[in-house]
């Protein structure tokens, strides 16, 4: 049996389903009222311009069973789809994350597509149950990084990685923070956009900041005690800060380790995302190679609610940002 790569295709098949679409997604979406002859009220419902009626002798298994065959491919993928789109906006409106609704509606057709790449019409599952719960958690793995009450669209995610990079080593070749003007020409990211990744780069001041990118001045430098008698020396926080950080990650095993440091950019790596990983490698501990973002960012939960319980039991506190 021909075996058929899903992902060569999936773009395609769904560029011809909203080939004819000239608005975004809640512009596509007709509302309409439909009264209940029996209870004589009026309910409210979508209609959607993509959305075809499935006939009564056709289910979503022999559209599978003749995609898998090789046979029709990209027809019978275009009418899976078009067949189930209601289905995607139902599942992936009802995702409480935090996210717009046209995200969710993206996340929803990936997970969708996920889900025809790895059915198995041999398990005793309906299509429609397997792809329920794809969708949902699609939706919900990728906006997890949107997850912390502030959402940053998708473009702004990918802005703040390289603009905190670009500082990053514009600082350790200049020895001074770069101006907007000067990480927007080195990273080609728009001066506005760079303007609202500085902004939202972090909540925390470090008292090593700079004041600005001319003087040599810090935070610090500025910052006075009403002790007179009062001397800020960073070793003496730094050193036991080190030691406890070293005695906690110690016990975590080397790949929990190092999916920590890789996605927070600790010791020897830079910062990556989730997806990043994904597709650059990654490893666990049983050897196996982990290439499915859902299973990297499992893996990740699963260390950081480790590395939580190893800081309770130390007797310190953390918090959650």
């Amino acid at each position: 049996m021909k075996k058929l790569d899903l992902n060569t295709i999936a773009e395609e098949v769904l560029d011809e389903c909203f080939a004819n679409e000239e608005v975004n997604t809640l512009e596509a979406l007709d509302f309409v009222e439909d009264k209940d002859e029996n209870e004589g009220k009026v309910q409210s419902s979508f209609k959607y311009n993509i959305t075809l009626k499935r006939p009564p002798n056709v289910s979503n298994e022999d559209l599978i069973r003749d995609i898998q065959a090789g046979i029709n491919v990209k027809k019978n993928t275009e009418l899976l789809v078009r067949y189930n789109y209601g289905l995607i906006i139902d599942v992936a409106s009802k995702c409480t994350c935090y996210i717009p609704f046209e995200d969710k509606i993206s996340y929803g057709v990936e997970g969708f597509m996920r889900a025809l790449k790895t059915f198995d019409l041999n398990k005793n599952v309906k299509f429609i149950t397997y792809a329920s719960s794809s969708i949902y958690m699609t939706v919900y793995n990728e906006s997890s990084d949107a997850n912390y009450m502030v959402h940053f669209p998708r473009y702004m995610s990918v802005h703040k990685i390289k603009v905190k990079r670009f500082c990053q080593e514009y600082m350790r070749k200049h020895g001074v923070r770069p101006t907007p003007e000067i990480i927007s020409e080195g990273t080609g990211i728009e001066i506005q956009h760079v303007n609202n990744c500085l902004l939202f780069q972090s909540e925390y001041t470090s008292l090593d900041a700079p004041l600005d990118g001319v003087t040599d001045g810090t935070l610090g430098d500025i910052i006075h005690s009403p002790a007179s008698d009062f001397n800020l020396n960073v070793d003496s926080i730094r050193a036991p800060l080190r030691y406890a950080i070293n005695e906690l990650t110690n016990e975590l095993s080397t790949k929990e380790r190092e999916i920590i440091q890789r996605v927070h950019g600790l010791g020897e790596y830079e910062p990556e995302t989730l997806r990043e990983i994904a597709d650059n490698g990654f490893v666990d501990d049983n050897g196996k190679y982990v290439k499915s973002r859902s299973s990297i960012h499992r893996k990740y939960s699963e260390a950081m609610q480790k590395l939580k319980k190893l800081v309770l039991a130390k007797g310190y506190e953390y918090e959650d940002f």
